[in-house]
């Protein structure tokens, strides 16, 4: 079955644990530097920096966040890539402990993209276009009105899952006139840099190992990760879109190995 509503629901309602830490550095006068929250895999960071800010400047100084950037590692975190996608490029794989983000003050670093509301609505509808130009050639996007485009966001943001699927299914459908060419997956082998090729509806995670791998030796010990799930060799593109796709309409998958070293974001 390639269209499954009950793993739809239970993707969009996993959370994964993150440990906010201010950088002491920057905020000397705040008496608490963490704060646990669970946050929405399918969701973004920004979307919670009000509520960050809000929590921390109750300790101290006030806390502005169009004046804030994440850190992990001393590494930036790509604030425009869904939280589920950091944290499973981020974390050991076997843990349970919370993901510890690193709050810093200022501008961001040059090579990480400032972030502002108008940015993050940008970003995200570029990769709702681009993924359907794999699929449909961009047929279906650019018919989307802005009143759509915004129930796309909103969606995300307040945590409505009808409102966002009765837009986002007309971005996955398949009908005789307006079929699927290519699927929108993202493959992260090592940090923050993916890894995307054309791929059609039936191939299956088996069938693309040899190419994710074709300039390098193939580990023998290959997981792929999506959601926080492991994802079967057997599975199809078809199915990991239609079921398992973050709201940006790609299927990001995160490849471990024994072999492999952690990465930063």
């Amino acid at each position: 079955m390639d269209d499954d509503y009950q793993v739809r629901r239970l993707v969009w309602d996993a959370e994964v644990p993150i440990m906010f830490i201010l950088e002491k550095e920057d905020f000397p006068t705040t008496s608490n530097d963490t704060y646990l929250m669970s946050l929405p895999r399918i969701s973004y960071f920004p979307f919670y920096y009000k509520n960050i800010c809000n929590f921390f400047s109750s300790f101290g100084e006030p806390m502005n966040e169009l004046d804030i950037y994440l850190e992990h590692n001393s590494a930036p975190v790509r604030w425009y890539y869904p939280i589920g996608v950091i944290h499973d490029i981020l974390s050991n794989k076997n843990s349970i402990e919370p993901l510890q983000i690193i709050i810093r003050k200022g501008s961001s670093p040059d090579d990480i993209i400032k972030y502002t509301p108008i940015e993050l609505e940008a970003i995200f509808m570029q990769s709702v276009k681009e993924a359907d130009h794999l699929k449909h050639k961009g047929k279906i996007s650019s018919r989307l009105t802005r009143e759509e485009s915004k129930k796309l966001i909103t969606g995300i943001s307040d945590n409505r899952f009808d409102q966002f699927w009765d837009i986002h299914s007309k971005l996955i459908s398949s009908t005789p006139t307006m079929p699927i060419f290519h699927m929108p997956i993202r493959f992260y082998k090592s940090g923050t840099c993916f890894l995307q090729f054309l791929i059609k509806p039936n191939d299956k995670l088996s069938d693309l190992i040899d190419i994710i791998y074709k300039d390098e030796a193939r580990p023998n010990d290959l997981k792929f990760y999506c959601h926080g799930i492991l994802i079967p060799p057997s599975t199809t593109a078809k199915y990991l879109v239609n079921n398992l796709t973050y709201p940006d309409s790609f299927a990001h998958l995160v490849i471990y190995s024994e072999k492999g070293d952690d990465e930063n974001l």
